[in-house]
């Protein structure tokens, strides 16, 4: 009997705890429910896919695909750079563009281009919080 106590225990200790989210404005000010708010996190492994952008010269863009997340609208979305464990690559930090419920764009803030961020392999470590429903 003594070792059902242990994870009884556990279980009330968890019950008590709660989490809470809450959404004070979407970028495209689209408010849904409370109980449709879902957090999506993922990371973009994918070292292409890079492009010099003709627009803000000397920055690079790469759209991100979280089509996978089921958002309904835009979400509130963060993202920013890694790379591989060499102290002498660095990845440059992100502005985060045209967010729809499937998809975001970044470009970097610092002069970056699509060789150097193949090379510094850069990957992006994304969160993004919305409503699915």
């Amino acid at each position: 009997m003594a070792g059902l106590q242990i994870p009884m225990f556990f279980l009330v200790l968890l019950a008590g705890i709660r989490s809470d989210t809450k959404i004070l404005d979407t970028p495209d000010r689209n408010m849904g429910p409370e109980p449709c708010i879902r957090t999506c996190t993922g990371i973009d492994r994918v070292v292409t896919g890079w492009y010099n952008s003709g627009v803000h010269l000397g920055k690079v863009y790469k759209d991100i695909d979280m089509s996978g997340c089921d958002f309904v609208s835009s979400p509130v979305v963060t993202a920013l750079s890694g790379g591989n464990s060499n102290p002498y690559r660095v990845c440059p930090s992100f502005t985060i563009r045209n967010i729809d419920n499937n998809k975001f764009k970044l470009y970097s803030v610092s002069d970056f281009t699509s060789d150097e961020m193949r090379k510094n392999e850069c990957k992006v470590f994304w969160t993004a919080t919305g409503f699915a429903c």
